[in-house]
């Protein structure tokens, strides 16, 4: 148990979705287009710790593949906007994408299978009532559902 767990209660972490399928993204017209040059451009990579490299990155090396990394973001939310000014791809939930993705970026199938994750919304046992606290929670199950 880390310390700030021991010195707040928080509610026991709610699923609200589960991303699933993965793909990668990359500005329309991009050269990564074709499979065998992607892995050469700079990836984006999101990790909240920062933690390098992935899960896909050790997939790759079964494949004797590796990526070239480019950017290790804490958040999904800030590729897009990574995305449209540079050459920079991504390996993304598909959920991730804007839903206007395909008149600005184009979307490739992963040449390997992603394992999903789930995400979480949790809060502090004292907001348990809180139906602010809860009507962002049900907003965002809506939003990835």
């Amino acid at each position: 148990m880390c310390d700030r767990q021991r010195h707040y209660a928080y509610t026991p972490a709610i699923p609200v979705s589960t991303m699933q399928t993965h793909e990668t993204a990359a500005m329309n017209r991009h050269p990564a287009s074709d499979q065998k040059r992607r892995c050469a451009y700079p990836h984006v990579i999101v990790s909240r710790q920062g933690l390098v490299p992935t899960k896909l990155d050790e997939q790759l090396a079964l494949l004797k593949r590796e990526r070239r990394i480019g950017l290790v973001v804490p958040s999904f939310s800030a590729v897009p906007a990574l995305l449209l000014k540079s050459d920079l791809i991504a390996m993304l939930p598909t959920k991730c994408l804007p839903k206007s993705a395909g008149d600005v970026f184009a979307s490739f199938a992963l040449p390997i299978q992603v394992d999903g994750f789930a995400i979480h919304v949790a809060w502090h046992a004292r907001s348990d009532t809180d139906p602010i606290i809860r009507y962002v929670a049900s907003a965002i199950r809506k939003i990835l559902a």
